[in-house]
């Protein structure tokens, strides 16, 4: 009811998107067929653009009976996502590092014990879909050069095992970066949401909002819904850095969350993230259930995702925060708290945390770590000093 698909172009070689005509966009189920010849993809976009769900998107396809066939990919080809962000250097010097990436991907889908042998037999059979995400997240650049310089070479060598591949990262950190991929990846750009996408977003979003909370009938969804669309329009937000922020679908829902709260539209990035925090934290999680108040005050839940942040950004680690890390911190920041009621609270009420595998966690959006982890620093700047010089 509330998605809205994605507009994905194709780039120009000379890496500029300003020229984009409707020729240039491509149906995410027919980026295969648009790349031809078995050549990889690069998907680029702004962080929440949608990159992530894209490849998600194409895993859930692939995985219907005629999914591969209608991706234009061999009739039994098997989707495997991998997260970039765990290739080390010492993966890299592994007789076959893709093969140990999908080996570990595979074993945290059976808790550690998968099949004895299964993706052993599953890479040697050939015939798959590696969906690579996140590129721009492998925090050590000289690593991340070498990735790229290795997907270049191996997922060109793989094709003739029946291997495709998908590799999304951040569109900044490719073009400000040295990772490049040459031929024959077909470079796509997720571009940010036009006015009609936002609006059929909206729409659908307080339409299920209403319904789902008693808000109100349909008539008094799309009033709310049309009063958000005409605020975005208005010459006070047409031109704001909240507009551009909020043209992807993760923001955009965010926004609505927000204005559905009583709250207006923030003017600056900074104010955007706060709301988001204030709304998740306390109004949204006591509307989704009156009878059971929020576990913790909005104080204290700063408290504890601001070192959590910090914890995660100071080491250039995004989702790979283990359940025992999280208790120990919040315990040490709450004393008497129970550390797994507050990390339950936190992924499953509040849904600032997001679990991205099994007893590992994350922000659910970058811009929420770096965010919080900025309001680490600014609140203790005194005991950092030392250690944000050496940085």
């Amino acid at each position: 009811e509330v998605y809205v698909p994605l507009r994905i172009a194709c780039r120009p070689r000379d890496g500029l998107g300003s020229r984009e005509t409707n020729a240039d966009i491509v149906a995410l189920e027919a980026v295969f067929t648009a790349a031809g010849a078995g050549n990889p993809v690069l998907i680029l976009g702004e962080p929440g653009a949608g990159k992530t769900t894209a490849l998600r998107k194409l895993l859930h396809v692939c995985l219907r009976d005629d999914g591969p066939e209608n991706l234009r990919l061999a009739y039994d080809t098997v989707p495997v996502f991998l997260r970039l962000r765990r290739i080390t250097a010492e993966l890299l010097r592994d007789r076959d590092p893709l093969a140990r990436l999908v080996e570990r991907e595979l074993s945290d889908l059976w808790d550690g014990n998968p099949p004895e042998g299964f993706a052993a037999q599953l890479w040697a059979r050939g015939r798959l879909l590696l969906l690579c995400d996140g590129l721009d997240e492998i925090a050590d650049g000289e690593v991340r050069v070498q990735t790229a310089a290795f997907l270049n070479h191996e997922i060109v060598v793989r094709q003739r095992q029946g291997i495709r591949a998908v590799v999304s990262c951040r569109r900044a950190a490719y073009d400000g970066g040295t990772a490049k991929f040459g031929d024959p990846f077909l470079h796509l750009d997720v571009r940010p949401l036009d006015d009609g996408q936002m609006a059929d977003l909206i729409h659908g979003w307080f339409r299920q909002a209403f319904l789902s909370l008693g808000r109100g009938g349909p008539a008094e969804a799309v009033t709310a819904a049309d009063r958000l669309v005409a605020d975005l329009k208005s010459a006070s937000y047409g031109a704001q850095q909240v507009k551009v922020l909020v043209a992807t679908p993760l923001m955009l829902t965010l926004l609505c969350l927000v204005v559905l709260r009583g709250g207006i539209i923030p003017q600056r990035r900074v104010d955007f993230y706060a709301a988001c925090l204030e709304v998740l934290l306390q109004r949204w999680d006591a509307a989704k259930d009156k009878d059971i108040p929020p576990l913790l005050d909005l104080t204290n839940a700063l408290v504890v995702l601001r070192p959590l942040a910090w914890h995660l950004h100071r080491a250039g680690r995004r989702d790979d925060l283990s359940d025992l890390e999280a208790v120990n911190l919040i315990e040490e920041r709450l004393p008497g708290q129970d550390g797994f009621a507050v990390l339950d609270w936190l992924h499953h009420r509040a849904g600032v945390l997001a679990e991205t595998g099994p007893r590992r966690y994350g922000f659910m959006h970058l811009g929420f770590q770096e965010y919080l982890a900025a309001g680490h620093v600014a609140a203790n700047r005194g005991s950092l000093v030392k250690e944000l010089a050496g940085l």
